[in-house]
């Protein structure tokens, strides 16, 4: 009779861990999902095609990330989505810099001189700001949850949304809602 047990418990165990999800919050594999799908979008904006080495500088910096999902999100998981769609060659190839918001930049800095005056010559001309959107369908036993991000690009001088970007997925899980 254990034996019959154990097979039986076995069996459930190893058809358990066959890759049902038993969550629909975001992993670290959405966040690459979007980052890329992001940076293929803002490769192609007109915001990119026409600069080059040459084109006067662009220093983009974080705005405000407006979380309305089911997900609770920490502080860096949301500079992360937002600084990682700008990869550290458009420097190079379109003179584009990323700094930090003022704010956080300043906090961290030790208060030399040199660091000062790096401040200084930051002067942001875009702000980068993101929204997350969810919706959830609960049915059959599954719970499916789609995430919308929405990216803005805005010119600081003028108010012009120079880039919109959008990226969408769902996951889907089984099991109870509250476990």
């Amino acid at each position: 009779m254990n034996a019959v047990a154990i097979a039986v418990f076995g069996a459930a165990l190893l058809t358990g861990c066959a890759g049902v999800q038993q969550s629909t919050r975001m992993t670290v594999n959405d966040n690459q999902f979007v980052v890329a799908e992001t940076q293929a979008q803002l490769r192609q904006s007109e915001f990119l095609r026409d600069r080059s080495p040459l084109s006067p500088p662009a220093v983009v910096t974080l705005g405000s990330f407006t979380n309305l999902s089911s997900d609770l999100l920490s502080d860096a998981e949301k500079w992360r989505l937002l600084e990682f769609i700008w990869p550290p060659r458009l420097r190079e190839e379109k003179n584009i810099i990323f700094v930090e918001p003022r704010g956080s930049a300043q906090a961290a800095r030790s208060g030399s001189d040199a660091e000062q005056h790096a401040m200084e010559q930051r002067a942001p001309t875009h702000r980068l700001d993101a929204e997350l959107r969810s919706a959830e369908r609960f049915g059959a036993g599954e719970r499916t949850d789609l995430y919308f991000f929405q990216y803005r690009l805005t010119a600081l001088a003028t108010g012009e949304r120079n880039w919109t970007g959008g990226v969408e997925f769902k996951r889907t899980a089984a099991g109870k809602p509250w476990n």
